[in-house]
C-alpha cells in the first residue's frame, strides 16, 4: 500500500513538473465618470389658445420672442413654458411631443403640433425641432417656449386634460 501511494505520489510530482507553463499578460481598464448635478424640468405655464372660430386651423406663436404670425387666436392667449435646471454650461438635448385636444371618450380628438422656441439653441436663439440641443447658461439654466398649431375642429370645449395628451418634454444630458 505504501508503494502504491509512493509510485502515484511520484506519478503526480513528474504530471506536474511536465505540464507546460506559459507566461501570463494583464491589462488593467481604468473606469471613470463625471457625476452632474440631476436635471430637473418643470412646467412654467400652459398653452391657452383662447377662443377660436370652429372650422380654421389655429396656431400660437412659441414665445415673445417668437416671429410667427398668431393666426385665429383668441384675445387672451398664453404660451406654455418649461423650466431646465441642470449642470452649469452643460450641453442637454430636448425632445418634445405634440398633443391631442379632447372633450370627451367618444368625441374626434383634434391633433396639436408643437412648436418650440429657446434663446439659448446651440448656434443662436430661435425655433428648435424636437431632438435638439440646447446648452445651459453658466448657472445651469434654461427656459423653452412651447406654442404650436390646432388643427381644424367641430365648435366645443377641447383640453389635453379631458381625455386627451398632454406636450412631454424629455430633457437628457449629451
Amino acid at each position: 500500500m505504501k508503494s502504491y501511494k509512493l509510485i502515484l505520489s511520484a506519478l503526480a510530482l513528474v504530471a506536474a513538473l511536465s505540464v507546460n507553463t506559459f507566461a501570463q499578460e494583464t491589462a488593467n481598464v481604468a473606469v471613470s465618470a463625471e457625476v452632474v448635478t440631476a436635471l430637473t424640468v418643470a412646467n412654467a405655464g400652459d398653452i391657452s389658445l383662447g377662443t377660436i372660430q370652429a372650422g380654421l386651423a389655429s396656431t400660437l406663436k412659441a414665445g415673445a420672442s417668437d416671429v410667427t404670425a398668431n393666426v385665429n387666436v383668441g384675445v387672451t392667449t398664453t404660451y406654455g413654458q418649461v423650466t431646465i435646471a441642470g449642470a452649469a454650461s452643460a450641453a442637454v438635448t430636448v425632445d418634445y411631443t405634440g398633443a391631442t385636444l379632447d372633450t370627451d371618450p367618444t368625441s374626434t380628438p383634434v391633433a396639436f403640433t408643437t412648436s418650440a422656441y429657446s434663446a439659448e439653441l446651440d448656434g443662436g436663439a430661435g425655433l428648435f425641432a424636437s431632438g435638439a440641443t440646447i446648452n445651459l447658461d453658466g448657472s445651469g439654466d434654461a427656459t423653452l417656449d412651447f406654442g404650436g398649431t390646432l388643427a381644424s375642429s367641430i365648435a366645443g370645449s377641447f383640453s389635453t386634460t379631458t381625455n386627451g395628451t398632454p406636450i412631454t418634454v424629455t430633457v437628457t444630458y449629451q
